[in-house]
């Protein structure tokens, strides 16, 4: 009886539906029951976690590291990024790195932003959605806000000020330039996250043009790319789990076990390259080889640069 009330409240009240509970599909807003997280495949189920001072560990990921309550899910994996001595910059340049931090192994998806977008009241809701150029995929102001096709695709055309709103909300950080190469780069100071050799189809998602010079997706799965011009070709962000729930380029990722730094969607960093200005870091799906290298960045205006190239990834330090 009291959940029918409060199903009846909600409706009233326009609100979000009830979540799903154990073993149900997710609510169309990403939620599940008190207790439950949302998965890779949209169902609920328990996040098995233990969430002692906020940063919250499960053993059996890859990197296996979540800050919660609020953030906790497959694509919330953090991987761990050790304080070291590293080459960074071009030419490679012995810097250190401390301390110890923690940087998402995936993008942030549609998903889990859509997760912060509905928690917020309908005036800062309209600050925070995300908008496209005319033409261009984007968010409505309305539920469920976007293609559900697109739902563990980079979220896109966000501005850093949305995309630092919405790490804090999870309790983390954009990673700073720094924070990000190491991340992407390793100790050894490599090219690409994976190494010294050119993309390809398996390693990353970049140019958007069959055939043209620096062309490298030509191999990627036709299945994990909605809208695609051909077979074998990738038009727009790539999914960050195939349609088996697996990470896709796990070829690409960095020696932290960091996928997607190079290509897919270029990525917001922390601090002002120059007065008004921010770095952009990791080149994106319309892209060529040049602009995927660990050095390369992108000045562009800290308040108001937005695309469907340009997503974003946090970080956490404790």
């Amino acid at each position: 009886m009291g959940r029918l009330v409060v199903a009846a409240l909600l409706l009233i009240w326009g609100c979000v539906p009830l979540p799903g509970d154990e073993g149900q599909p997710c609510s169309a807003y990403g939620f599940c029951a008190p207790g439950l997280v949302c998965d890779a495949h949209d169902f609920c189920v328990e996040p098995l976690v233990d969430c002692e001072g906020g940063l919250c560990e499960k053993t059996e990921f890859t990197c296996g590291w979540f800050l919660g309550p609020k953030d906790i899910r497959a694509a919330a994996e953090m991987c761990q990024v050790d304080a070291g001595s590293y080459q960074l910059g071009q030419p490679p340049t012995q810097t250190e790195v401390s301390p110890t931090f923690y940087i998402d192994r995936f993008e942030v998806t549609n998903l889990r932003y859509r997760g912060f977008l509905t928690s917020l009241d309908q005036a800062r809701q309209a600050e925070m959605l995300p908008a496209c150029d005319p033409g261009d995929r984007g968010w409505s102001a309305t539920p469920p806000f976007y293609e559900q096709r697109f739902a563990q695709h980079p979220v896109v055309c966000v501005t850093r000020r949305q995309a630092q709103a919405y790490c804090s909300w999870a309790g983390k950080l954009l990673p700073t330039g720094l924070q990000w190469e190491a991340a992407a780069r390793g100790q050894d100071g490599r090219l690409y996250p994976w190494g010294d050799d050119d993309p390809a189809g398996d390693l990353a998602n970049c140019q958007n043009s069959a055939g043209s010079e620096g062309y490298c997706n030509d191999v990627y799965p036709p299945d994990t790319c909605p809208g695609a011009s051909g077979p074998t070709l990738c038009d727009d962000t790539a999914p960050i789990f195939d349609p088996d729930g697996e990470p896709t380029l796990p070829d690409g990722a960095s020696p932290w076990k960091v996928l997607h730094m190079a290509g897919n969607v270029w990525e917001w960093t922390a601090g002002d390259s120059s007065p008004g200005m921010a770095q952009l870091r990791g080149g994106s799906w319309a892209d060529f080889f040049g602009d995927l290298t660990v050095t390369v960045h992108r000045e562009v205006s800290a308040t108001d640069y937005r695309k469907t190239t340009v997503g974003f990834r946090c970080s956490y330090q404790e």
